[in-house]
């Protein structure tokens, strides 16, 4: 018999659609072409790689994405001015007010951070990378999602389920690697995602999240989402 699982998943809140179910790497371009976009957005100034909390990404972790990034982005022609040069600036704007962690004075350093960038540094738009949770279908314990799969593991199901089998299927939380470029103004012009691996372990018919200490043990996986992210190029 087919049981369905659900998941306990803290979604990110992004302004952009998660291209999980895009079909074809032409669809990571939004409103333009590739030729395009790589002509007139040859020169961007990259950001530093952003993970949401429930991702539980280490400093580590973060450090080879930005890297792996700036890799393959330069192998494509791409000029890419390092984040350092983005934080720098940010550092700056947040020596300016007495408490820069509030929420208005965290949009105004973003703002003012953005336009002394493009001021100082002849860039055509920014890459952003973001690390986020996403919910990836499974069944039969395989899941998919962002041009990786991976095996669901579980904690078993006792004799009983060792006997009849398994075929569980739902949702589970799992996390990914979204890359975006933008124009000068904000306009998103690319937009695509390399899942990395599940965060949760099936016990039972229920989804439990797996302990952190197990979780970005793969640099293997980190690279090769990293590189599912601009397959499109």
């Amino acid at each position: 018999m087919k049981k369905l699982l659900g998941c306990c998943l803290l979604l990110v809140c992004v302004a952009l659609p998660a291209p999980l179910q895009a079909q074809k790497p032409k669809d990571a371009f939004l409103d333009i072409k590739e030729k395009t976009l790589r002509k007139e957005y040859s020169h961007l100034a990259m950001l530093p790689v952003i993970a949401a909390p429930a991702a539980a990404a280490p400093d580590a972790i973060l450090e080879l994405i930005s890297s792996e990034v700036q890799k393959i982005m330069e192998k494509e022609d791409f000029t890419l001015l390092a984040p350092a040069e983005t934080e720098a600036i940010r550092q700056q704007f947040r020596g300016l007010y007495a408490n820069p962690d509030a929420a208005d004075n965290q949009a105004a350093i973003s703002e003012h951070t953005i336009r002394e960038l493009f001021h100082r540094h002849p860039v055509n738009g920014l890459l952003s990378v973001q690390v986020l949770p996403v919910a990836a279908n499974f069944r039969k314990d395989k899941a998919e999602w962002a041009g990786t799969t991976q095996k669901v593991e579980s904690r078993g199901d006792g004799f009983f389920g060792t006997i009849t089998g398994r075929d569980y299927e739902g949702q589970i939380a799992a996390s990914a690697i979204r890359i975006v470029i933008s124009d000068r103004g904000g306009k998103p012009l690319y937009n695509w995602m390399g899942g990395v691996e599940v965060m949760m372990q099936r016990n039972g018919e229920k989804l439990e999240p797996l302990p952190q200490e197990e979780l970005w043990q793969s640099e293997k996986r980190v690279r090769k989402a990293v590189q599912y992210a601009l397959k499109p190029f």
